[in-house]
Formats: structure tokens, sequence, C-alpha cells
């Protein structure tokens, strides 16, 4: 266990920022953060809280990893193969940052229920999973537990972000008129290597934000990396936690 003087020495370029200092920090390391899904955009995610000082994660997915894997889920590797998506995530974020803990469901949330025993001991859940009907579930199970649920999706050049509050949102018809949009395209479906990274360090800001109590945060971000690069932030009043 690293004392005070190495925890402040290892954040210290996020230390001295103003709206963080040792207070905040303390405040990640206190956090719990649930993230449902390993693959391109749980990794990102999982990586990046770990990194900033999120002292608690829990780790869901019940799948293997697939060499098919491999160019978007950037934590896993070769040697993982046919290894839990939980262990070969553990292992890698253990490697980086060992005062994380890390719960792992080495599971998929196939219902509500599965879904609110999973979820109730986290501050704040993120959705990194890749089929509609998870999305469904944990907002389901985030409003009835009251707590901020930070979505994405991704699809050919194409991802999505929203954080979908339990009081008043709008976000899941947004994300269903998205969503649909994305079982339309199916047939044609794929994604650029990169694009579940960006979006997956996208969700990782919005937690660390609501965390640290900064700015509000964003309701719901468009990102096609095919033209240009361009986004669309707060396109309509979604609720507020």
């Amino acid at each position: 266990m690293l004392s005070k003087d190495e925890k402040n020495h290892r954040y210290s370029r996020q230390i001295i920022l103003a709206q963080i200092g040792e207070r905040a920090q303390a405040r990640l390391d206190k956090a719990k953060v649930l993230c449902v899904g390993l693959g391109g955009l749980g990794c990102a995610v999982s990586l990046a809280l770990c990194s900033i000082g999120v002292g608690y994660l829990g780790l869901v997915d019940g799948d293997e990893v697939e060499i098919s894997n491999l160019p978007r889920q950037l934590l896993h590797q070769e040697r993982f193969i046919e290894t839990s998506k939980t262990l070969s995530v553990l292992y890698q974020l253990h490697h980086h940052n060992h005062e994380t803990k890390m719960e792992l469901y080495n599971k998929r949330i196939e219902n509500l229920q599965m879904a609110l025993e999973i979820s109730y001991e986290y501050d704040i859940v993120v959705d990194a999973t890749d089929n509609a009907r998870s999305k469904k579930i944990l907002m389901e199970a985030c409003e009835q537990l009251c707590k901020p649920l930070v979505i994405a999706s991704v699809w050919q050049w194409t991802g999505i972000l929203g954080v979908y509050y339990y009081r008043g949102s709008k976000m899941n018809e947004i994300l269903n008129q998205s969503l649909n949009q994305k079982r339309q395209l199916e047939e044609c479906m794929g994604v650029i290597g990169v694009l579940p990274t960006l979006m997956g360090y996208f969700q990782a800001m919005e937690v660390v934000k609501m965390i640290l109590g900064l700015s509000s945060p964003l309701n719901f971000f468009h990102l096609n990396l095919l033209h240009n690069w361009t986004g669309e932030r707060e396109i309509r009043t979604l609720g507020k936690p």
C-alpha cells in the first residue's frame, strides 16, 4: 500500500489542478464504479478510471477473449485468448495500479433482477455493452436504484454517449432512436478500431466529473470519425441529477 506522500506523487499532475487537489483525489479513491462490458469501450473505461485513481471497480463480462477482439479491445492480449475477459482485464489493471480494488462478475447481465443485485453497491454505473437489450436493462435498474448511468454505443464510424439520470430524463428516447438506427445497419456492421477507445475515454471523463462534482455532465454526445471529427453536445434537455 502506498503512503500518502507516494500517492500524492503518483497523482501529482492532476492534484495540482485547481479543480482537484488532495481532497478531490481522495474522493476518487473512495468512489465505487461498475463497468458492464469489457470490450472496446470497457477496456478504455476501466483503464482510465484505474489510472486516475478510482479506488473500487466492478468488472462485468461473461465472454472470453477472441483474436478478433484485439484490434479494438486494447487491454486484451494474444496470450489471453480463450481466457475470460474479466481475468484478462484484472491482470492488466492490477499491474497498472495495484491500489485499485476490483470485484469480478464473470457473467452477462441477462435480466433486471441480476442488474439490480450487481449495481446496488456502486455509486455510478457505466454501460459499455454492445447490445440494446443490456442497455435497457441497465437503464431500468439504475432508475429503480436512483443511480446515474453513463451509456455509450459505437458502430462503423459513429459513436454516441449520454448520461442517463433517474429523474425526468429523455435519454431513453434518444438512445432508442440511435439504437434502432444501429439495428438497421447490422447487416453491414463493423467498427473502426480506435472508436471504442475514444468513446470509452469520454465515458470515463463523465464518471470523473460526477465523482468530483465538477461541471454538469454532458447529456448527449455524437461523434462521426468519417466526417471531420464532428460532434454535438447537449442537443436537448435530458434531466438533471
